[in-house]
């Protein structure tokens, strides 16, 4: 009987919209769908406009909120490829080359070349071309904070891993491994780290040569194997030392390289041994799994250096012509 007398609803009262309403309908549509391209198009304008112009200390305000902004666009490829399309590397090399700008800036400018690069072969041949590398090692090279030396390491890392133009020019003329000594001479942790995780790249690579290895070897194998050897890594460093050293080991160049620091080397696994690195968690079970892991990384080590060198076959990066001979230079090691 109830059903029957109402269903709960009643008659609406409905006319059709007014133009007042429909403009303020519009313009709250338009706010809920951004569009982005349009958008970052319209950032990247307001960027050339201030770099052509002069960038002014005043201005910072507005490109840190403009960066982040723009940050927040590039994560999908296509609006990666629309921001170098509209000129921004042109901006971010202004900003680079900016004395004015704060550290913290040039950090956001830093993540975005970083994050524009990233398996985008297209970018990365835009930054080597328009050159960003070249600006990210000079601003890497000179006395900055240690968060900035962290991004732009990044950013370097993003341009040239996986492309071999960019790989050659940082190795060869650009002498990075020189750059990557330096950066482990002022021994920042976080610095380091990213030092080892790209030397493990640049060695791995397809695009690597005996030249390339041995250069890198020498700039950085000493502070690795010191490192590891006075327990001055966290679980993580520690993990990319490790691998270093065993990619290194895989080759004949990188075997060779090895045996040349064999004593400081067996003293520093023994060490490992001994010393175990802390690793940050309660759960006993995955504790004890590392451990096993990072035991059997050693073993295999040793292993591998009492073997001697492995062979040399055709088509690994070994056989590659050597013409990485970057100018000789004085390297500081750590002893």
């Amino acid at each position: 009987w109830s059903l029957a007398q109402t269903d709960g609803t009643s008659e609406s009262d409905f006319s059709q919209m007014t133009e007042e309403n429909k403009k303020w309908l519009e313009e709250v549509m338009k706010e809920m769908v951004k569009d982005e391209p349009h958008r970052l198009s319209e950032i990247l304008t307001t960027f050339s406009e201030i770099v052509d112009r002069g960038i002014k200390s005043e201005d910072e305000g507005q490109i840190v909120d403009l960066l982040e902004e723009a940050h927040d666009m590039i994560d999908q490829i296509d609006m990666a490829n629309i921001f170098v399309k509209f000129g921004g590397i042109k901006a971010l090399l202004g900003f680079l080359n900016c004395g004015t700008l704060s550290d913290n800036a040039k950090c956001i400018v830093c993540v975005i070349c970083g994050e524009l690069s990233q398996n985008n072969p297209s970018v990365q041949e835009a930054m080597l071309m328009q050159g960003v590398l070249d600006q990210l090692c000079v601003v890497c090279a000179s006395d900055v904070s240690p968060k900035l030396c962290d991004k732009t390491l990044y950013a370097i890392s993003c341009v040239i891993r996986g492309y071999s133009p960019g790989e050659a020019r940082f190795c060869t003329e650009l002498t990075g491994h020189v750059l990557l000594n330096r950066i482990l001479l002022r021994g920042d942790m976080a610095c380091s780290k990213r030092v080892f995780f790209l030397s493990n790249a640049l060695v791995m690579s397809d695009f690597t040569s005996p030249t390339r290895i041995e250069h890198i070897s020498n700039a950085v194998l000493s502070f690795c194997i010191s490192m590891l050897h006075r327990g001055e890594c966290n679980s993580d460093t520690c993990d990319i030392c490790l691998q270093l050293l065993m990619t290194l080991s895989e080759s004949s160049s990188g075997h060779n390289m090895l045996v040349t620091y064999k004593a400081q080397l067996e003293d520093c696994l023994n060490y490992m041994e001994a010393n175990p690195v802390e690793l940050d968690s309660d759960d006993t079970e995955w504790i004890s799994s590392e451990r096993q892991r990072v035991a059997g990384v050693i073993s295999t080590l040793r292993e591998r250096i009492k073997k001697g060198p492995p062979p040399v076959t055709h088509g690994s990066g070994e056989m590659t012509s050597p013409n990485e001979a970057a100018p000789s230079s004085n390297l500081m090691m750590l002893t």
